[in-house]
């Protein structure tokens, strides 16, 4: 091999290189920051059903997406570092500052493509219900079969009116709305409270919250399921989510009722 040979095959060679690192130096760069969207297509038909709800009904409110539950929940130390890295992907607020009312969309893919990043997103779910139930925040979880009617009517009562709310069972976490209808003087022969009527059967106890509520309704319901037959014993029966058990529960209320009846002088 001549030298001029090999001083052609050294300098072909630095210029790879030279290019080579130019390439990787620019891509690398490049790789830093990227663009993303801010939403996906489901996310915004239900940004545009909640704008034009804002617009027709309430044009004195404003709707933002992914806003980080820090900038509208305070905390201490490690909980609010905790919260600014938890985003709301929709909140509705009023020209005053404050947030009336926050949205999550819980679509498909949100609890991800297993069952260790499902655990994560029912761990962050918590911890964002929790956040807003003690600030006192109305949230609102849309699902991906939640209808539009369904939507707009929770949308109405929680960010026009101010309904209480309470968590039962802190494992399970299940947030109650109160929110009343009418006040009326009572019936002098009738003990108070009184269940009125009743909509659909509750969870049964320590089923695991929404999303161990959710797999049980798919296994007791189907035969197949291999944890029909477990499930069916720890209820002890078959179970209807849409058949109350409204005689038990007016018992209860009644056992209530006469506990709280005033004493007689």
């Amino acid at each position: 091999m001549t030298d001029i040979n090999f001083t052609m095959i050294i300098g072909f060679l630095v210029v790879i290189a030279l290019v080579g690192g130019v390439y990787w130096f620019v891509e690398g760069r490049k790789s830093l920051y990227s663009s993303k969207q801010l939403m996906n297509k489901s996310e915004f038909r239900l940004y545009n059903l909640l704008n034009r709800w804002r617009h027709e009904n309430r044009p004195d409110l404003i709707l933002s997406p992914q806003v980080p539950y820090g900038a509208f929940i305070q905390a201490q130390g490690n909980l609010w570092r905790g919260l600014v890295a938890k985003r709301a992907d929709f909140v509705i607020w009023s020209k005053d500052g404050f947030v009336r009312a926050i949205i999550e969309y819980d679509g498909p893919g949100h609890h991800g493509k297993n069952s260790a990043s499902a655990r994560k997103v029912i761990e962050r779910d918590k911890l964002k219900d929790k956040a807003a139930l003690k600030a006192n925040f109305a949230l609102i979880r849309v699902y991906e079969d939640t209808s539009e009617a369904d939507i707009l009517a929770d949308i109405i009562n929680t960010a026009v009116a101010d309904p209480i709310r309470y968590v039962y069972d802190f494992g399970d976490y299940w947030v109650h709305l109160i929110e009343t209808e009418s006040v009326d003087d009572p019936i002098p022969e009738n003990l108070y409270p009184r269940l009125v009527d009743v909509v659909g059967r509750c969870p049964p106890e320590d089923v695991g919250g929404l999303p161990g509520y959710e797999n049980f309704i798919e296994a007791i319901g189907d035969a197949a399921h291999p944890e029909h037959e477990e499930l069916t014993q720890w209820v002890e029966g078959p179970f209807d989510p849409h058949i109350p058990d409204g005689d038990e529960l007016r018992r209860n209320v009644l056992k209530l009722a006469k506990k709280w009846q005033p004493k007689k002088k």
